[in-house]
């Protein structure tokens, strides 16, 4: 996960699977605790793809909850708010699902 930007880290409740949000890939990283070797990188078993930009991850016995803060629907304003701005700043509205 060179490229990836980490917004959280989550234990699943039988802390034998670790959830990590990537914000840059848009995924979220599953790791298996169980094959932890001492001394050895840890590598990602696999990723669920998410919407835009994963910066919260919730896991229970049963289900993983995944919110995203860019969502679905987000993307610049449909319409002039006015004068055009010159700075490296976005102005976005989005939503959640």
């Amino acid at each position: 996960m060179a490229a990836a930007i980490r917004n959280i880290w989550r234990l699943a409740p039988d802390e034998k699977t670790l959830f990590s949000a990537n914000a840059i890939s848009d995924s979220v990283g599953v790791f298996d605790l169980t094959r932890l070797e001492s001394g050895q990188p840890v590598q990602a078993a696999g990723f669920i793809p998410t919407q835009w930009y994963p910066t919260v991850v919730a896991a229970t016995s049963k289900d993983l909850l995944i919110a995203t803060a860019k969502g679905r629907g987000s993307g610049p304003n449909p319409k002039s708010l006015g004068k055009p701005r010159t700075d490296a700043r976005a102005i976005h509205c989005g939503s959640f699902d």
